[in-house]
């Protein structure tokens, strides 16, 4: 996709938010990093919000939304997806929790749901607002 037909890029040139390396533009924002390479003008979006020190590329539905909508309801969708898997692996933890009666474990997991479900309400009406 070239750099003028993506409406997330071009949400961010208009800013001037963005900054230079000697083969690329990049930005990084709401756990997102977007980057236009130099040399064809491919445009690369990853997820940063991962568990280790590696980005993960986003799947094409989630490209099509920063494309078609934008940097921000990109963003937004994506930190979705993020809270919603991050949400069914507290889940898990629950459940392996009360197998072994772990109360203390069970509190502090149901905690972090808590925190998770208010951010994913949060990010759910943001999105709402600009879609």
């Amino acid at each position: 996709m070239s750099m003028t037909q993506n409406k997330a890029w071009n949400d961010l040139t208009s800013e001037d938010k963005i900054y230079r390396t000697g083969y690329s533009s990049w930005y990084i924002d709401h756990g997102v990093k977007i980057e236009l390479f130099d040399s064809d003008n491919r445009i690369e979006i990853m997820n940063t919000m991962t568990s280790n020190d590696k980005y993960e590329k986003i799947s094409e539905f989630q490209m099509l939304l920063f494309e078609n909508n934008g940097w921000l309801a990109g963003c937004y969708n994506l930190n979705l997806d993020v809270c919603e898997r991050k949400i069914k692996k507290v889940d898990s933890l629950i459940r392996y929790a009360e197998m072994d009666s772990d109360l203390y474990n069970i509190n502090e997991l149901t905690e972090r749901k808590q925190k998770l479900l208010i951010k994913k309400e949060k990010y759910s009406l943001l999105l709402s607002e600009i879609l």
